[in-house]
Parts: structure tokens; sequence; C-alpha cells
């Protein structure tokens, strides 16, 4: 172990003031923050501005880092999203919500701590869907193209 993989300390009490100490009292490895274990899917989270790894699903794909969350139980695992889009009269794109898998380790809630799809419109409502109800939803999405594409038959 060099120099630098190591922190010292040094006790002063019994120097005078602005002397150098010469010798530590105590000297300890530092931890190593990289490379990441080799554990599948360990990846790298700021909680609190303290780098901690932790375990995501294969399908998160939330920055963990840059969330930077306070707490270890609000950090949540989030899926890419599914948009819902239209083009309006105008030619102009309409998000109209999405949707995402999603997982939330530290929540009050088992059924949020378990992965579930959240749909949502961006203006504030957010359904959580359980994974067993997910086929379920999307066969009524597919219902509902299916009946707007009728409705343009029919006007056409």
């Amino acid at each position: 172990m060099s120099v630098s993989d190591t922190v010292k300390f040094y006790v002063s009490a019994d120097l005078p003031l602005g002397s150098p100490a010469t010798a530590p009292v105590l000297s300890a490895p530092l931890p190593h923050q990289s490379p990441a274990p080799s554990v599948p899917n360990l990846r790298p989270a700021l909680v609190n501005g303290v780098r901690v790894w932790l375990e995501c699903p294969a399908w998160c794909v939330e920055d963990h880092v840059a969330a930077n969350e306070r707490h270890l139980a609000d950090v949540d695992h989030s899926g890419s999203m599914v948009d819902v889009t239209m083009t309006d009269v105008d030619g102009v794109p309409q998000l109209l919500g999405w949707v995402r898998l999603s997982a939330e380790p530290g929540s009050s809630r088992p059924e949020l701590r378990r992965p579930h799809l959240l749909v949502e419109d961006g203006d504030g409502f957010t359904a959580m869907v359980a994974l067993e109800d997910a086929g379920g939803f999307a066969d009524s999405l597919a219902a509902a193209a299916e009946r707007v594409r009728a409705m343009v038959r029919a006007a056409g």
C-alpha cells in the first residue's frame, strides 16, 4: 500500500501551536470507490452527495448520480418512457402522455416496491398499474386505437 492509499491522522494536542506533527498516530487505508464491485447491474448513485453502489433492475435507465437523492430510501428505478403522441390539425406534434416501468424500493407501499407501470399525462395525472394488470391495459390501448381507426374509416 502506498502513501496515496492511506489516510494518516495526527494528534497535535501536545504540540506547541504551529508545530508540525512528525509521525502519524493512526494510519488507515482509504476506501476505494471504483472500479465497481463485480455484481450484475451494480450502478453508482449519489445519496446526499456520497457515492454509493446499488443494484439496479436491468431495465432501469435512471441516472442515480445526477438525481443525488437526499436519502437512500428516495432512490427509485425508472425505465425508458413510451410516449403517446399525435399530430394536431396544425401539424404540431403533441405529447399526450407516457408509460414507463418503475420501482420504488423505499416506498411504504409493497405494491410500489415491486416493478409496476407508471402512466402519466404531464399535467399531474399519474396512475400506477400492477404488472399483472399491464396486459389488460395494453389491450385497452389497442382497442382504443382500433376504435379511432374505425371513426376515421366511418368519416371517410
